[in-house]
């Protein structure tokens, strides 16, 4: 056979979730039988591993899709990942088989594999190297199950923390393509206290390290301390002080060498993994693979649109306002965008005319426009969508725009990216038809965006950066925001606002004189916008601070930071090129003009975020620590198709709906259907404590909008 000169991960970002059942997730399609129905969830062939030897024994498709074992465990969703070969003079991918190896006078053993994956959110919070939690194999061709032991210096002695594991499955006649399945850990909790009834084990030091003493906006902690996260307080907390509660959630690389006669070849992917999705019959309005469709291809499309990808724009749209209940959101007196945006001195308002905001009004709505899916609709739709510039105007129209009532990973109200927001004006000139589709997998082209949109054979569709929200704020599977923090070689930015926290290790000291001072603009484009809203109801809109602690100088007084996925689309069309970047001192002062070279987002000729970008555990580093913390009191809401809000929705007589939240202890068939409101002391709802023990039997997954089980 042809010599092989190149080898590819797919897919090159695969996402595990948590579960303890011994039996992973099968494999299904998401079907759309009706055109604003729910999507059907259709077992697919799931490959099926032998415990013992680590083969593919074969390839079943289940007669149903069960999210949960005999027991009511939750089956984790445990990708695989598969190597790929470019041979000489071929334009297109092939497997990397037994058969190949063979050919060319190797065997399954000339392939070995490395992980290395980590938890740092206790380290982005509290600065101490010290509290980083990682894990890595040494490098491995067998076929033996390599456990992921996160290992910390300041653990007590003796003490690991569980990421789950990885494993290179053995190729055989029947299944020959090498692959490696990653096993994510259980979803539980670890702490610093003995017998604490919260904790599955006490591994954390509390007389080394300080993460159970560790608060947000601490006067007395020390210099090196890194700026809070956004959102601060995303921690296990009494009265803010943090528990010390850690999760076995992790992020990382994986690699895979592949040692020839004459040489060694090399590729890599990330792993990273997060809760279940429990509403896994719908997608994410904005998603991870939207961001890397951004990244690759610019932030404008140009001609005609496929009528399906318009389609899923609005499709996704529904399935989130669907699982939402938006007339408690429209409210200011609770924990929503319309309370959020208070914190900057606008007055306290619906966002909506509380008579138009039902939920199955909403619906209805969004129902329609997917129904007459053409260049009429989409015209309107393009009039009344947020453009990423906007998501600081709090007035009456600008908090009317769509997305309505869901935040941004900024803070601010939700824009789409902006090839999203590109396509839905195309398609409002020209809807083209759907292109005749392709057998997936038959022309895998070695090009970043192939790799985008790969599914590997047997993996879920929630093991899809499809699936993963990235309008995260900070996220559920992973915080995207993290990616952009090294995109200028030199600097460090923090990766929810627009200042510098520090500088590589190699930094002249020009760009140390940066570490404080906030970017404005690049390449002339602006990376902050207007901050405005009325201060009183019905008052005239004017400019807002930044929040009630601005001092009158501070430069971002009536300004508001950009997303940095949105803002920074057009310097990412400069990869490897330098960009004048203008940076002001945060309290005010002369600017700073300074050239600093973008950084390529992706290793060269594959869709895998570039080791530069980011470190293992960098990823998941600004999420809730743990992750169940993020399921209370928080305002997104607009997680819906991850994490539901609204369910068990049916109309009443006067055609308004009522239904369930979806941390209700009681909602049984025969329960009133009365949505209760947030609220961390109403025992009514799943509280902390019962997250933390026992989320896995407590939670349902949401099918059609109902409960499943």
């Amino acid at each position: 056979m042809p010599d092989i000169v190149e080898i590819r991960i797919l897919p090159p970002l695969a996402i595990g979730r948590l579960g303890s059942s011994a039996t992973p997730l099968e494999n299904y399609t998401l079907e759309i039988a009706n055109p604003v129905g729910y999507r059907s969830l259709v077992p697919a062939p799931t490959l099926v591993v032998d415990p013992v030897t680590g083969a593919i024994v074969s390839s079943t498709t289940p007669a149903a899709v069960s999210f949960r074992d005999a027991k009511g465990n939750i089956k984790p969703v445990c990708p695989f990942l598969e190597v790929w070969m470019l041979t000489a003079g071929a334009k297109t991918l092939a497997p990397l088989t037994l058969q190949a190896l063979e050919d060319l006078g190797a065997d399954e053993t000339a392939v070995s594999w490395s992980v290395e994956v980590g938890n740092i959110k206790a380290f982005r919070r509290t600065g101490d190297p010290k509290d980083k939690i990682t894990a890595s194999t040494t490098a491995f061709n067998d076929h033996g199950s390599k456990s992921l032991q996160g290992k910390c210096a300041n653990f007590k002695p003796g003490k690991s923390l569980p990421f789950g594991s990885v494993r290179y499955l053995k190729p055989t006649a029947d299944f020959p393509q090498i692959r490696l399945r990653f096993t994510p850990a259980s979803g539980k909790v670890y702490g610093p206290k003995t017998g604490d009834p919260n904790i599955a084990e006490d591994v954390y030091d509390e007389t080394r390290g300080s993460w159970s003493k560790f608060r947000d906006g601490d006067p007395n902690a020390p210099a090196s301390r890194p700026p809070s996260t956004e959102p601060g307080g995303i921690f296990a907390n009494v009265r803010g002080v943090s528990r010390g509660y850690l999760d076995d959630e992790c992020d990382g690389i994986v690699q895979v060498q592949v040692t020839l006669a004459d040489k060694t070849l090399t590729a890599i992917a990330r792993i990273t993994c997060g809760p279940p999705s429990f509403a896994p019959d719908g997608l994410p309005i904005r998603s991870v693979a939207d961001e890397l469709e951004q990244v690759e291809l610019g932030p404008a499309v140009s001609g005609p649109v496929p009528m399906a990808e318009v389609g899923s724009i609005v499709r996704r749209a529904l399935e989130t306002v669907r699982l939402m209940n938006t007339a408690a959101l429209n409210s200011p007196s609770i924990n929503n965008m319309a309370n959020q945006d208070t914190g900057t001195g606008r007055a306290a308002e619906p966002i909506f005319d509380p008579s138009v905001v039902d939920a199955l009004a909403l619906r209805a709505r969004h129902e329609s426009v997917l129904l007459a899916l053409n260049s009429r609709t989409m015209a309107w739709f393009s009039g009344v969508l947020r453009r990423y510039t906007e998501v600081g105007d709090l007035s009456n129209d600008g908090r009317r725009k769509m997305p309505g009532m869901m935040r941004g990973s900024d803070g601010s109200h939700l824009a789409l990216t902006r090839r999203q927001a590109s396509k839905v004006d195309a398609a409002a000139l020209e809807i083209a038809p759907d292109p005749a589709p392709s057998n997936a997998g038959s022309d895998l082209t070695p090009t970043n965006l192939t790799a985008i949109f790969y599914h590997a054979q047997g993996n879920p569709p929630v093991a899809h950066p499809s699936s993963a929200i990235s309008n995260a704020f900070p996220g559920l599977e992973m915080d995207f925001r993290n990616v952009w923090r090294r995109v200028f070689a030199g600097i460090i930015l923090h990766e929810a606002d627009n200042f510098v926290v520090d500088v590589e290790a190699n930094a002249s000291p020009k760009l140390r004189e940066l570490i404080g001072q906030r970017l404005i603009s690049v390449n002339g484009i602006s990376v902050i916008g207007v901050l405005q809203g009325p201060t009183r109801a019905g008052g005239p809109v004017v400019s807002l601070p930044p929040n009630e602690n601005a001092a009158a100088n501070n430069p971002m007084v009536g300004k508001t930071n950009l997303e940095w996925s949105n803002c920074l689309a057009d310097a990412l069309r400069m990869q490897a090129k330098s960009v004048a970047c203008i940076f002001v001192p945060e309290g005010g002062g002369p600017e700073t003009k300074i050239s600093l070279k973008v950084r390529p987002f992706f290793e060269a000729g594959t869709g895998v975020i570039k080791r530069e970008l980011l470190q293992p555990g960098e990823l998941t580093q600004s999420l809730c620590s743990p992750w169940q913390n993020d399921y209370r009191e928080c305002s997104c809401y607009y997680w819906a198709a991850s994490r539901p809000d609204y369910v068990n929705v049916e109309a009443r007589a006067d055609g308004t709906s009522a239904g369930h939240n979806w941390l209700q202890l009681n909602r049984n068939p025969g329960a009133d259907k009365v949505y209760i409101i947030d609220d961390f002391t109403d025992q009514r709802l799943v509280t902390y404590e019962q997250l933390f023990r026992n989320w896995e039997h407590l939670l349902k997954f949401e099918i059609e909008g109902s409960d499943s089980e």
